[in-house]
């Protein structure tokens, strides 16, 4: 599949990832484009703003690397890895559990857990979310980054509002903005 962008394409893979549950980030050693994630037969991998689903008996990340340097590279901008998913904080993170969103559609199926209709996809609003686990506990954090500190400060209001009827039951709930985050 081929996208306009990197970060339609590294979204489809976060979307991808969690449609098909055997997937698994590739061992720190092995790289296969700029993103993959390989399991039972199957191996998904993003090159630039192409997305690459190969299934096969005996696929494997190595067997793909020819493909992965011939795909059409993408310069400039729509070239980008997205910038978000850097920002996550490594400590405590749980191994596989970043997930990128451009829309509402994969957000919700990559286990978003604030309602879609309240980010503002709809004006290039973008989130990640990770599973972290500590001594002191378990939690989920989400990252939502908006093109300008207007909009992220009129959803940062909707998610409040929010949060402030629904947190019953989700436990300790923390909203920070920073600039445009």
């Amino acid at each position: 599949l081929q996208f306009v962008d990197a970060s339609g394409a590294s979204a489809a893979l976060s979307f991808y990832r969690s449609t098909e549950p055997g997937l698994h980030a590739l061992p720190p050693g092995e790289k296969l484009g700029a993103e993959a994630a390989a399991g039972s037969g199957e191996v998904l991998f993003r090159a630039g703003n192409s997305l690459v689903l190969a299934t096969a008996t005996r696929v494997r990340p190595a067997d793909l690397q020819p493909l992965a340097i011939t795909l059409p590279k993408i310069s400039g901008a729509k070239g980008a890895s997205p910038l978000l998913p850097t920002l996550l904080p490594p400590k405590g993170r749980e191994a596989d559990t970043v997930r990128y969103a451009l829309g509402p559609t994969t957000y919700t199926a990559t286990g978003g857990t604030l309602p879609p209709e309240i980010l503002g996809f709809d004006k290039a609003a973008e989130a990640v979310t990770a599973r972290y686990a500590e001594p002191t506990g378990k939690g989920t954090l989400t990252l939502l980054l908006y093109p300008t500190p207007q909009l992220a400060g009129m959803h940062g209001r909707a998610v409040e509002s929010w949060l402030n009827t629904h947190s019953d039951g989700l436990g300790t709930i923390t909203l920070r903005r920073e600039a445009p985050l």
